[in-house]
């Protein structure tokens, strides 16, 4: 029997990296093809919704702590401006965990 249970790393997205998640019920034309009952639709962030007051770098870290495998796990993702329609974004995860 599968317990139900799941940590998410395979084929989730960090929510730290999403601006705005576009759900969408029923079948419609405008939807992409395939789908039967809907869609879930993700725009991740990018390098300008990092910058603060208009600057040319900008950034955040994250830390957190994961109780049921006594883990632990560290983000941090940095963007700058190019030009006034390019950026460079970069994010790192790292996680660690005990076995179970």
């Amino acid at each position: 029997m599968k317990p139900f249970y799941t940590w998410g790393n395979v084929g989730s997205i960090d929510p730290g990296l999403l601006k705005t998640i576009t759900i969408t019920t029923g079948v419609d034309a405008s939807q992409p093809s395939g789908t039967l009952s809907g869609s879930i639709a993700y725009e991740t962030i990018d390098a300008q919704d990092l910058l603060y007051n208009y600057g040319k770098v900008g950034g955040n870290v994250q830390t957190g702590f994961q109780g049921a495998a006594n883990g632990y796990n560290l983000r941090a993702t940095v963007g700058t401006k190019l030009s006034d329609y390019s950026g460079l974004l970069a994010y790192v995860s790292y996680t660690d965990r005990d076995d179970y």
